[in-house]
């Protein structure tokens, strides 16, 4: 019979064209002019063996023609036949029934058919034919066909490629969806290594074919097979490599026809089994750029070629291989200004060149993504260093050198540095954080010779979630490109930045979630990965269905029937066999310094702090105070504590040596003595040995360890192989407890002309009420202050600015001058030299110049008059220097006596940025006993942790701390 052909305005398309996989597929046609008749079914055939037995047929019938059918024409036969829409589907073809159609309304008409599956192998072909019949089913007697598209063209039909992608040397940085290739650099030798499995058995005699993108020149001495389906060498004669058109490869209607790629043939030498790897290896020199029109060619294809047919059965061409060579950057600073402990708050600074000349797109949005150590946190304003505490905003003064840049920065160069040109916000999430702003017109393009600063405020991870400590950097620009320009163009700028993409058959580009029509209430989700196959349909479809879409999503189509709501920036539109995709419009978005990574700093699960009452060698009668506090939890038992300075800080046993609250062990018959100390020409070492009390349970967090020792400045003698930091370790009896600390917060230094020369305490064992008095004595250099501090300073009139420390839990009573006239000040709650025991049930209330009746911290000028003050000679390295003293009382209270755990018993006195400790063993007596006079302080005996006893409710409220 003759009937009309609609096939010139029918339009067919796939979701997919991998041989076996699920597909779904839109039909959409006008019904030919010439002819009006009414329809009840639509028949599709294809010439694959397309298996639509279980297929799904989306499709109601509009409103206005239902309305019409059952009232004008419902004596119709052809509209008689009664049933939901539906559909019956067998190998090659699917009827669609109670598809009820006038053809005297010339609308067109979408069909979408779900759930069936492309032809399984070995049926590939390189393209399919289809016809879509407008029918009258009449019961038991064959269909009429009313209306007809022939020879519709469709996709082909091939096995899908897997690529597997291979392991990556270490150190190099890879991005997703190149993990095949070695180095990603511009410009350089990359080795590719190539490992695939097929669909569709690879047959003695067949080809394998590596397309290479545009830019890309494979070298082919550098082939070697690996698997045993390919040659060994380049030399043989079953490899080869040619240069191709690109219009050949990708047709002519779309690629440049003066643009050539490296295509590498390789023969087949047997056929392989199911499941069987093949690969090889070969080496591509990276172009130095990829130019943007060239973009939609950059993939890697690999096909195998049919050895009678020559038609491609296998292929990657709906999930191919890319990446952009381009620069990466080169750290040269990323440190913790304030503390590497587990879980503290600190900023982060880092300095950053690149490691090739980058461009910067001009009318671009830059985005540094910042990629922290799993279990850190950045501030969700990661530039404001509050976010976690009152931390410092003064920069890093480092050093930084060039290697292997063409940079230098001189000392203290971070704060000359410049900032990077485009930060204006700064976001952070969780462990993510991105830096983004607009570049400056003047900053066209950033060289390998320019370095920038940037500075995050972080909260440490767990040493124990770090994973290996690496950070990652990657610069990204977003870029919107306006083709109008007058009133529209803003508009149409905001119109951009919603992604769209066409109804037609889509790829996932991004993982997402698609939000499904359940037709009720609840709510169900399907997961979308990348490369993942869908059709895009009329959003008209869900919103009859009464889902809501916002701007920027669209309507979906799984393969397998269900339809739901994606976010169309995740998708993008490409046909079922994958031909080259337009270049976008809109919303670009380019990584222009790839991802880069770098180790960042070790996390320290312990903090400490060293001081000392000197910064001039040769002063003797001065201790080491030291303390350290545990950040994790542990359940084994201390067995000691390392303290190891530079060696020119000779550190001593002997009758000044403080355990403080360290219970020491007792040395008898031979045994290891309690306290050692070690030098050499490398470094000192104080070693306490530690014995913890019987019904030991573990350390809770926050346990703090304090002592000293006697110690004794000496010149440095500049090697630089000479120790140059200090370090704390604790550690436990088998070694499993090893917790280091090499960033202390506070260390004694040798400062050349120091204005504090040193800083000593003393009990006079006098008083009043509850107060002791307390001398401090210090020394400065006798000298003309207004020139050297490069200020007037009048000593009588104005004095010094000094601040005072006194032990936490020995507040000063305030009676005494000049302190009694000085501001009280807030002590920082993480000082561990002078530390809050909170956790011990000992409070200070709210201290600072609010509550003077709880003083610990003042700030005070001392006055006097340098015409009158005695000069002391110099002696060694002291120069001519005053000295002076004067009492402090401070009060004896009973928080500091057995039961309770003795208190830190540390004073420190200082000017500006320098600061000095000092202790004395007798005046911790006095704290423990509560006693002024001397008699009764040397008669008390010395109280050992394991015979303290916490009072029953802290002990219920802290099972493990260390002393129960």
């Amino acid at each position: 019979e003759l009937v009309p052909n609609m096939a010139p305005g029918l339009e067919l398309a796939l979701s997919s064209a991998y041989l076996s996989s699920r597909a779904a597929l839109r039909v959409s046609f006008v019904p030919s002019a010439e002819l009006e008749v009414r329809s009840n079914s639509v028949r599709i055939r294809s010439s694959l063996p397309y298996g639509f037995s279980s297929c799904r047929l989306l499709w109601e019938e509009p409103p206005d023609r239902l309305e019409y059918r059952q009232e004008v024409a419902r004596f119709e036969p052809a509209f008689m036949f009664q049933g939901e829409p539906r559909c019956e589907g067998q190998p090659y073809e699917a009827v669609l029934r109670a598809v009820f159609l006038d053809t005297v309304i010339k609308d067109r008409v979408t069909l979408y058919v779900a759930n069936f599956t492309v032809p399984a192998p070995p049926y590939a072909a390189a393209r399919s034919v289809w016809e879509v019949v407008l029918q009258r089913n009449r019961g038991t007697l064959p269909a009429l066909r009313l209306d007809t598209a022939l020879g519709v063209q469709g996709p082909g039909a091939f096995g899908r490629l897997q690529e597997l992608l291979s392991s990556v040397p270490s150190g190099v940085d890879i991005e997703s969806g190149a993990g095949f290739a070695g180095n990603l650099a511009a410009g350089v030798l990359n080795p590719l290594q190539v490992r695939f499995d097929v669909a569709v058995q690879l047959l003695r005699g067949s080809t394998i074919r590596l397309v290479a993108p545009p830019g890309f020149q494979l070298l082919l001495d550098t082939f070697q097979g690996i698997s045993r389906h390919v040659a060994r060498q380049a030399a043989a004669s079953d490899v080869r490599l040619a240069r191709l058109p690109l219009a050949t490869l990708y047709g002519s209607s779309s690629a440049p026809l003066d643009v050539s790629v490296d295509v590498l043939r390789l023969r087949v030498l047997v056929d392989s089994a199911v499941g069987e790897v093949i690969a090889f290896d070969i080496t591509t020199l990276n172009p130095s750029v990829v130019p943007e029109d060239m973009e939609p060619y950059n993939r890697w294809l690999i096909e195998t070629i049919d050895v009678s047919s020559d038609l491609v059965v296998n292929s990657n061409r709906m999930s191919w291989l890319s990446f952009v060579p381009r620069p990466a950057f080169t750290v040269a600073l990323l440190q913790a200004r304030h503390s590497v402990t587990v879980l503290a708050a600190t900023a982060v600074d880092v300095i950053l060149t690149v490691q090739g000349d980058v461009p910067i797109p001009g009318s671009s949005t830059l985005a540094l993504e910042v990629t922290a150590p799993d279990s850190f946190t950045f501030a969700e304003d990661c530039f404001n260093l509050k976010t976690f505490g009152n931390l410092s905003e003064s920069l890093a003064e480092v050093s930084v050198s060039g290697d292997g840049g063409d940079f230098a920065i001189e000392e203290g160069g971070f704060a000359l540095l410049p900032e990077l040109p485009f930060q204006e916000t700064c976001r952070g999430i969780g462990r993510f954080a991105v830096v983004a702003g607009s570049p400056p017109g003047f900053w066209t393009r950033w060289p390998p010779s320019e370095a920038y600063r940037l500075t995050l405020s972080v909260l440490n991870g767990d040493a124990r979630r770090a994973g290996d400590g690496h950070w990652t950097f990657q610069l990204v620009a977003e870029e919107r490109v306006v083709t109008d320009v007058g009133e529209d163009a803003e508009e149409q700028e905001e119109e951009e930045e919603v992604s769209t993409v066409e109804v037609g058959p889509a790829v996932a580009v991004k993982s997402s979630r698609v939000k499904l029509w359940t037709g009720s209430l609840v709510e169900a989700f399907a997961d979308l990965t990348l490369d993942d196959r869908v059709l895009v349909i009329d959003n008209a479809w869900l919103v009859r269905k009464g889902m809501t879409m916002a701007p920027g999503e669209v309507a979906v189509l799984m393969a397998e029937g269900s339809i739901g709501v994606a976010n169309a920036a995740t998708l993008r539109n490409a046909p079922a066999d994958d031909a080259i995709p337009p270049i976008s419009q809109g919303g670009v978005r380019t990584s222009i310094v790839r991802v880069t990574s770098v180790f960042g700093y070790d996390l320290e699960s312990a903090m400490a702090a060293a001081g000392f009452g000197t910064a001039v060698p040769g002063v003797d009668g001065l201790q080491i105070v030291a303390a350290v506090r545990l950040k994790v939890t542990s359940v084994l038992p201390l067995a000691a504590v390392r303290l190891t300075s530079p060696p020119n800080f000779v550190l001593a046993c002997g009758g000044d040596t403080e355990a403080g609250n360290v219970p020491l062990s007792e040395a008898a018959g031979g045994g290891t003595p309690a306290c050692r100390a070690l030098r050499d020409s490398f470094a000192s070492t104080l070693l306490l040995s530690v014995s913890e009390p019987a019904g030991f349970q573990g350390y809770g967090l926050d346990v703090l360890w304090w002592f000293a020792a006697p110690a004794r400045l000496d010149p440095a003698s500049g090697w630089s192989e000479e120790r140059q930091f200090w370090e704390v370790e604790l550690v436990d009896a088998v070694g499993e407890m090893r917790y280091a600390v090499r960033y202390l917060q506070h260390v004694p230094e040798l400062r050349p002309n120091p204005f504090l020369l040193y800083f000593r305490v003393d009990s006079t064992y006098e008083g009043q009420g509850d107060a002791t008095f307390v001398r401090l004595t210090f020394g400065l250099p006798a000298l003309n202050y207004s020139t050297y501090l490069g200020r007037e300073v009048d000593t009588t009139i104005d004095g010094l600015e000094l601040v005072a420390r006194v032990p936490r839990y020995a507040p000063l009573a305030l009676g005494l001058g000049p302190l009694n006239e000085g501001r009280c000040e807030l002590e920082p709650s993480d000082s561990l030299l002078f530390p809050a025991d909170d956790l011990l049930g000992r409070s200070t209330g709210a201290p600072g110049e609010g509550n003077r009746g709880w003083c610990t911290r003042v700030r005070f000028l001392y006055k006097f008059n340098q015409d009158t003050q005695e000069v002391r000679p110099a002696e060694g390295e002291l120069p001519d220097h005053f000295e002076f003293n004067f009492n402090v009382d401070i009060r004896l209270l009973g928080i500091c006596r057995p039961p309770m755990p003795p208190c830190t018993d540390f004073f420190s006195l200082s000017f500006g940025d320098e600061e000095l400790f000092a202790r004395s063993a007798l005046i911790q007596q006095q704290l423990q006993s509560g006693e002024i006079g001397k008699d009764t302080a040397d008669a008390v005996p010395r109280a050992r942790r394991s015979d303290l006893l916490l009072p029953a409710a802290v002990c219920a409220l802290h099972l493990l701390l260390p002393w129960l």
